[in-house]
C-alpha cells in the first residue's frame, strides 16, 4: 500500500527572474554582464533583482529536510521543482561538492538520509 499526498510547496516554485524574466540570454548578458551570467550557472551566485536569495532557498531546503526527517521517515519523497531552486539543495548534503551545481532539464537527483544524520547526495543530473 503506498500513500501519495499531493502537497504544493510554495517554497519550490520558479525562481523570480525579475527584470530578466521571459528576456533572451543576449538581453540579460546586456543588462547583467556575460560573467555574472556564467557564475550563476557556474556557483550559484544570484544576480541583483532576482529572487528569492540563495540563502533564503537553502534554508528552505534546510526546513523540508527536517520536516521530511520527521514526518515521512523511510518514505520515498518526490520533489518537483526547478533548476533554479534544486541546485541549492546539494548545500543541505555532505557531499554535495562532488556533483555538478546544476540540475539539467529533464534530469533528477536523490538525496539520502543518512544513519548518523543528514543527507547525501546519491544521484544528480541523472535522466531516466
Amino acid at each position: 500500500v503506498c500513500d501519495v499526498i499531493h502537497e504544493p510547496c510554495a517554497v519550490f516554485n520558479e525562481i523570480d527572474y525579475g527584470p530578466d524574466e521571459n528576456k533572451p540570454d543576449s538581453d540579460v548578458i546586456s543588462r547583467i554582464g556575460a560573467e555574472s551570467l556564467k557564475a550563476w550557472d557556474r556557483d550559484g551566485t544570484m544576480p541583483e533583482g532576482w529572487s528569492p536569495r540563495p540563502e533564503n532557498i537553502i534554508q528552505n531546503w534546510k526546513d523540508f529536510l527536517f520536516r521530511v526527517h520527521n514526518e515521512f521517515a523511510g518514505q520515498k519523497v518526490l520533489v518537483v521543482t526547478s533548476n533554479g531552486v534544486a541546485r541549492f539543495a546539494a548545500a543541505c548534503t555532505v557531499n554535495g561538492t562532488d556533483f555538478p551545481l546544476k540540475l539539467a532539464t529533464g534530469s533528477y537527483g536523490v538525496i539520502t538520509s543518512e544513519s548518523k544524520g543528514g543527507w547525501r547526495m546519491q544521484e544528480w543530473n541523472t535522466r531516466p
